[in-house]
């Protein structure tokens, strides 16, 4: 049985394990990334947590699968962009070459958003063309067509938090952190988390159902967009808050069925992630094997 390594890498925590070659997660871990500190300190981390799975593993891992916050040149294997205020000195970082030198065990790396599509594509919801968001502090997007990732000409494909919707940046209007911040500042509080959002908002409370209705509202209007210029199969919705199905689902679509012509309308399925936390390393996963088919 081969095994690999994996790791989500995150802005503020690193989820990392061992999986095995059928994609099955035979150990799992956490811990903080200590991002903020910079590159450097983070790839230390990194190097650190896959010392450990090496140390833990019974046999010799044959790959190291990373999913990393930022735009990723996959050939290159390294950071092309990466905000400055979540991960400063991460720009530019060879990343895949360190792993190798390091360990001397093939690394391959993509994108987190991206690697959660392919974990949704080939263990979740997705299927045919899909397009993936992950609403979270941002929102970013992954278009799979036939099985493969859209990276685009330069590698930004996807990055939908950054297009205009209703006069203002999609992510300004309907990310976790826009719903919390509007809603704090109606409520003249210095902040509040999404869990509490959506308890609030099932006792009855007015503030979080209507800021609740706005996020639908501006989340469906992003959507009909993609579904104007994709078509694609299905539209699949992951991040924390996306667990609140039962109450964003009718929402969404209700929205949806306004702004879109029935034809568009009735060939995209609007669906929510069903590999959740563990996505990232799965999509490292099988995006490390759909690199090594092709070299």
């Amino acid at each position: 049985m081969s095994l690999y390594i994996c790791m989500d890498i995150g802005s503020t925590d690193l989820k990392y394990g061992l999986i095995d070659e059928a994609g099955r997660i035979l150990l799992k871990q956490s811990r903080p990334s200590e991002a903020g500190q910079g590159g450097p300190r983070l790839m230390e981390v990194v190097k650190e947590a896959a010392a450990e799975m090496i140390s833990r593993a019974v046999q010799r891992p044959e790959g190291i699968c990373l999913s990393t916050s930022g735009m990723v040149d996959c050939e290159k294997g390294s950071i092309l962009y990466a905000y400055a205020g979540q991960i400063p000195e991460y720009t530019g970082m060879p990343v895949k070459s360190i792993m190798e030198e390091a360990f001397h065990i093939p690394c391959e790396i993509e994108n987190d958003v991206k690697c959660a599509a392919l974990g949704e594509y080939y263990q979740g919801e997705a299927a045919g063309d899909c397009f993936m968001m992950t609403i979270g502090t941002g929102i970013g997007g992954c278009y799979i067509r036939r099985g493969e990732v859209v990276h685009g000409a330069g590698a930004s494909a996807g990055e939908v938090g950054y297009m205009e919707v209703n006069g203002r940046r999609f992510q300004d209007l309907a990310s976790a952190s826009a719903l919390c911040r509007r809603v704090a500042e109606r409520k003249g509080i210095s902040s509040i988390t999404g869990y509490e959002v959506f308890d609030q908002a099932k006792e009855g409370d007015a503030i979080c159902l209507e800021e609740i209705d706005a996020l639908c509202e501006a989340l469906a209007s992003g959507i009909a967009i993609l579904c104007y210029v994709l078509n694609p199969d299905r539209i699949v919705l992951g991040g924390g808050i996306m667990a609140q199905e039962r109450m964003l689902r009718p929402r969404i679509e209700r929205v949806l069925a306004q702004k879109l012509l029935p034809v568009v309308y009735g060939s995209t399925r609007l669906c929510f992630a069903k590999t959740k936390n563990d996505a990232g390393m799965i999509g490292a996963f099988y995006h490390f094997q759909n690199q090594r088919r092709k070299e």
